[in-house]
Parts: structure tokens; sequence; C-alpha cells
């Protein structure tokens, strides 16, 4: 099992190259009817499918790419874009394994969050939300929960003290987080 001593490539390719929230993510997914990568008019033909999702971006354990620390500073992406059959929200998802959101990433889930208030106020009908999927215990616990942006900015600005992770950033610099209060 990888640790904060080990290097970026230890952490995250060879044996620690799944990420157990993200399996329990598309797990959850196919169990409940979505597609991967589904079109409209495959939603349209197929009334069985629930919706589409895609998995977006560069990942340390999907998809990557040398250089990925750097890379994924400067893409403002959600792990997931979920779009359900009868809905007029489309959804941009984090999946989160722990309910330590450190402070890099709750400052690009506010960032989503400020462009798609900017998308909801000029779209007429469908709608976009920001949210993560956290699933306590992934490697045991296939069972996750939605937490909606609004939630988690009111969770987030409630608590005061931040921790420190060991190990630094890129820069060297200490990895702030907050202990949410997230169970399943």
């Amino acid at each position: 099992m990888a640790n904060y001593e080990d290097n970026f490539e230890e952490r995250n390719l060879g044996e620690n190259s799944v990420d157990q929230a993200d399996f329990r993510m598309q797990q959850y997914l196919k169990e409940n009817g979505y597609v991967k990568n589904a079109t409209e008019e495959q939603l349209r033909k197929h009334t069985h499918i629930a919706g589409s999702y895609s998995k977006i971006g560069v990942d340390p354990k999907d998809g990557y790419v040398p250089t990925f620390w750097l890379i994924s500073v400067v893409l403002i992406l959600p792990d997931y874009i979920i779009y359900p059959r009868d809905s007029y929200i489309t959804y941009l998802v984090e999946v989160k394994g722990t309910n330590k959101l450190k402070l890099e990433d709750y400052k690009k889930l506010q960032e989503m969050q400020e462009r798609v208030e900017v998308c909801n106020d000029k779209s007429v009908g469908h709608k976009l939300e920001v949210g993560v999927q956290f699933f306590n215990n992934p490697s045991t616990n296939k069972i996750g929960k939605y937490i909606p942006y609004n939630v988690i900015e009111k969770q987030w600005n409630e608590i005061t003290d931040y921790n420190e992770f060991p190990e630094k950033d890129w820069q060297g610099k200490p990895k702030y987080f907050k202990e949410m209060p997230w169970r399943e």
C-alpha cells in the first residue's frame, strides 16, 4: 500500500494503479444503468439507458501523462460529467475516497462552481451542478454519497482548522486540508 513517503509514480502506478474510489464510481454508474459516452441519439433510442457519463481529463492512475502534477494545476475539469436521461441537470463530479479535502481541491470545486453559475444564469432550461461523490473506505465499501457544492461550501466554511499533509506540493509548499463531516 502506498503512503506519503513514496514518490508520485510509486503512489500512482504499478501495484497502486487502481484508484478504488474511481473504481467504485464506475461500478455505481454502470449498476445504475449509465453508459459511458452514450450519445443523445443512443439515449433516445434505448430507453433502458439511465443516462450518459464521461470520465474527463488526465488522471495519475488512468490517463497518466508525464508531469501530471504540473498539468493538473492548470486544468479545471471534474473527474466525471454525468448526464441523467430525464433530468435538466448535468453533474460535474469530483470523486473522493477520503473525507480529507485538500485546499487545492476545494479551490478547484469553487472555481468550477463560479463558472457553472455564469452558465446557469445564461442557460434556459438546462442547468449544471458541481458536487463530490464520496466513497468512505472505497476498497471495501461500494456505496457512495453525492454531496452538492452548496453543502460542501457550507461545511468547509464551518470548519476553522486546517490540517497539513506530511508531503509537500510540487513547489515544496505545505498541502493543507480540512476533515469534512462526510459519512455514508
